[in-house]
């Protein structure tokens, strides 16, 4: 009996030490867990948060900052909602060159396309760990919604985009007044089913994305791009046109003479503007089997008008001019091997030709959507993307919020 008693004495030390080696390891699986659970519900809350951010940008940065720390708010962590306290929300420019955020400090001049949301909740309290000394733990997380990015519209290369000059790209709603008198928004994006590749000074405030399986180049000078640098989830499908039921029901019988009275045909229906000559065009539908503009020749527009062309066209000389400078009231619809423009005065309007070349040429700017088969631009060019045509043709999804980070 006496050696008996003499064991269990040994014994009780140790089991006091395995007890306190079992609740550490007790600690670290349930604590562990705990702390893995926690971090995964407050990036789902500041995940909702960016996204909830991101969808309110166009409406204004206190907008899109409130919103963010509103959905926030409403997420649970660790049977807690998170606080206004433990939420910072900045809006600011997502560059997809260089996967970075960058708050916005004012005075810009397009309006932000991404929203940081960072939660921190510090001094968590733990279940168990506190028998291994350590009591509390630090929950943080952060998300970065961007506006518009993932979806890509406005300028269309559908085989390629080739750029040699300085490009800019920026979005406007025309429904607001013309470019320039509002917000600017950073939807110009530029998009293709293959190859991009660009040589000179480019600054993009919008995606630029490039086919599955393909690439994109940009050398030369500095570049820029606040959006996202991705590739196509899958390829677009360009919108459909009717040439033949142009070709048989238009306006081309209103047609006149030019302004100093000559005939604009050579041939039924293509288009032959030269030297000084200006072709002013009423609302309507017209076709035409070819155009050729040269010298400063003009064509103007003055209310909505849609040009079909089954073959070559150059509106180059003067250009068309958009009197009314709303893009959507002029449309070109092209199915010809070549289309050309140019102009001094800016082209107002929406490009469709996805069987077609086009090539933007000089330093001229653009304004609305242009969707190419293959897209060349040549010289200083701006493109400014109609977002009421970006929405109209693509689709709300165009201009909706997405993760970047």
């Amino acid at each position: 009996m006496y050696g008996s008693t003499r064991y269990r004495g040994a014994v009780a030390p140790l089991v006091a030490v395995l007890f306190i080696v079992l609740m550490g390891f007790v600690a670290l699986a349930v604590d562990t867990g705990f702390i893995f659970n926690s971090r995964g519900e407050m990036q789902n809350a500041v995940d909702a948060g960016a996204l909830a951010g991101a969808g309110a940008l166009e409406i204004g940065d206190a907008e899109a900052e409130t919103r963010a720390r509103d959905t926030t708010k409403h997420n649970g962590v660790a049977g807690a909602t998170v606080t206004d306290e433990e939420i910072v929300a900045t809006v600011g420019y997502w560059s997809g060159v260089d996967l970075v955020f960058t708050p916005a400090i004012g005075g810009e001049t397009v309006r932000p396309n991404a929203i940081r949301v960072v939660a921190n909740r510090l001094n968590q309290g733990l279940l168990f760990a506190h028998v291994i000394g350590v009591g509390t733990t630090d929950i943080g997380r952060e998300a970065v919604g961007a506006l518009g990015s993932g979806f890509c519209g406005g300028v269309w290369g559908l085989n390629g985009i080739t750029g040699n000059g300085n490009i800019y790209t920026d979005s406007y709603n025309p429904d607001d007044g013309p470019y320039g008198t509002n917000d600017l928004y950073p939807n110009g994006d530029l998009c293709s089913n293959a190859d991009i590749d660009l040589n000179g000074s480019v600054e993009i405030y919008g995606d630029v994305m490039y086919g599955d399986g393909y690439d994109i180049d940009i050398a030369g000078g500095a570049y820029e791009v606040w959006g996202v640098v991705d590739d196509q989830s899958e390829n677009m499908i360009p919108p459909m046109f009717d040439m033949d039921a142009a070709m048989l029901n238009n306006d081309n019988a209103s047609i006149g003479l030019t302004d100093g009275g000559g005939d604009p045909f050579n041939g039924e229906w293509d288009l032959n503007l030269h030297g000084m000559e200006n072709l002013t065009l009423d609302g309507g539908t017209y076709y035409f089997t070819s155009a050729s503009m040269t010298g400063q020749s003009t064509i103007t527009v003055n209310g909505p008008t849609e040009i079909f062309v089954s073959g070559n066209a150059s509106f180059t000389g003067g250009g068309i001019i958009n009197a009314t400078q709303d893009p959507g009231n002029l449309t070109i619809y092209s199915t010809g091997a070549e289309l050309v423009l140019t102009g001094t005065a800016g082209f107002y309007g929406t490009v469709i030709a996805p069987e077609t070349e086009v090539t933007l040429v000089g330093t001229s700017d653009y304004y609305g959507v242009i969707i190419a088969g293959t897209l060349n631009i040549s010289g200083n060019s701006g493109i400014h993307i109609d977002e009421s045509a970006l929405v109209e043709i693509f689709g709300e999804d165009s201009i909706a919020p997405v993760l970047v980070r």
